[in-house]
């Protein structure tokens, strides 16, 4: 049986460490169901108001609507279109932009967009 790794997620958000969660929208191994159940309640234990905001569209390389994020503070869960357990082999350009955002912005994903967040 699988061990629940929460608690390390809370501890490096604590130590104000930014946190990138992300899943393919098409992954049947460890699906965004999952992903977005368990990063909620990393977010409880740690911030509480992260399960509260609303996702917003992610731009992907190319433009166009390359997924959806949620984020808080240090902590954020993408969510890919058009791609399963292995985002980097169906969507590599949109990969490689997630990391160099992860890079530059932090956990802030969407400032990447012309400097602001995207409106719902």
């Amino acid at each position: 049986m699988a061990k629940t790794q929460i608690h390390n997620v809370v501890a490096l958000l604590k130590a104000d460490v930014s946190v990138l969660v992300y899943n393919g929208a098409n992954d049947y191994m460890c699906n965004w169901i999952g992903g977005k159940a368990w990063t909620q309640a990393a977010a409880r234990e740690h911030q509480g108001l992260f399960g509260k905001k609303a996702f917003k569209k992610w731009t992907g390389s190319e433009g166009e609507v390359g997924g959806l994020l949620r984020n808080y503070g240090k902590f954020s869960f993408l969510i890919f279109n058009g791609a399963g357990h292995m985002v980097q082999e169906k969507q590599p350009a949109n990969g490689v932009k997630m990391m160099r955002d992860f890079i530059e912005y932090g956990a802030q994903l969407d400032l990447g967009i012309q400097g602001k967040t995207l409106k719902e």
